[in-house]
């Protein structure tokens, strides 16, 4: 069963060869790596597939992890297999998916994330049950008809623990929703949100404000570029704005709690349309003293391990 919390207007508290040329060598690839280590944390680039993400290691007492959120459309003109290809060049630990569709009922076969998430081998997959304005079939369905809606879901490479999905009721169109999963990343402990919302600003801040979590990172489709005092409300910082000093619909937001930092951030649009919304891949940097957290106790809705 869902554990769905609901939030708004109506509702209530809501609940990661030979000795001297080996010598020389050595030197080089360290020079090479720390000043490779240093360019990519003091600049923005066009395509963070370039950069090698199997590093854990960022550089001394440092880890990094990768993070991306989409909003595919309904799967209107892509399919899973197209989205795979697209994000296995950024080598991620963390996708979030919004307006994701489902498998209409009585259609047979597996849920559109769980192909997209066996493609990309991020074997637990986390969904949520609310669509987006209880949109759904006829008018919104993927490409091949089988599937309809607007729902969240996570896909990690790393156990989902703790799972949780959020019914936000107060904004100008109902219901959004947030689904939530904490995940132990090389160490690091983490509360992961993707969501799609629209003026769903006092839902959101609650939600945000009450995750017991050190490191909370909420990131989706937000539906406006401006956020009025959001940030400050939420305690949250926006990491697009921190390396680019950009505004964007597709974001994440990341708590500023002084051990993690933005240090990468870009705004992709693929030439092959497959999205009416670009997505947006950020890169966090944490201290070392990070790392070493515990595995979560398992809580709310198993994860699904595929």
């Amino acid at each position: 069963m869902a554990h769905i919390f609901r939030l708004g207007k109506q509702s209530g508290v809501a609940h990661p060869t030979g000795i001297l040329m080996k010598t020389i060598n050595s030197i080089v690839v360290l020079t090479l790596a720390v000043i490779g280590s240093s360019l990519f944390a003091e600049a923005s680039f066009a395509d963070l597939g370039d950069v090698d993400g199997k590093t854990a290691q960022a550089g001394p007492q440092k880890v990094r992890i990768r993070m991306a959120v989409y909003n595919v459309a309904c799967g209107q003109w892509t399919t899973p297999q197209r989205v795979a290809l697209e994000m296995k060049k950024h080598e991620l630990d963390l996708l979030g998916l919004n307006e994701m569709p489902r498998l209409i009922k009585g259609n047979s076969g597996q849920q559109w994330c769980t192909r997209l998430a066996k493609a990309l081998e991020m074997p637990y997959v986390y969904w949520g049950t609310i669509s987006s304005a209880n949109h759904g079939a006829p008018r919104w369905v993927d490409e091949s008809g089988k599937y309809e809606g607007k729902y969240k879901a996570i896909l990690s490479k790393t156990p989902l623990f703790d799972t949780r999905e959020f019914e936000l009721t107060g904004g100008n169109w109902n219901p959004a929703s947030a689904v939530r999963a904490v995940t132990v990343i090389r160490g690091v402990r983490l509360s992961f949100y993707s969501l799609h919302v629209n003026t769903h600003w006092n839902d959101l801040e609650k939600v945000f404000r009450e995750d017991k979590e050190f490191h909370v990172f909420g990131g989706g489709d937000y539906n406006h570029s401006n956020y009025p005092e959001f940030d400050k409300a939420a305690n949250m910082r926006d990491g697009r704005w921190d390396v680019e000093g950009k505004k964007s619909l597709d974001r994440i937001f990341y708590r500023p709690n002084g051990k993690v930092t933005c240090v990468a951030n870009d705004v992709i649009r693929p030439k092959v349309r497959m999205s009416d919304h670009p997505y947006a891949v950020s890169v966090f940097e944490f201290d070392s003293d990070q790392a070493g957290s515990p595995v979560p106790e398992p809580g709310g809705r198993g994860p699904k391990r595929l």
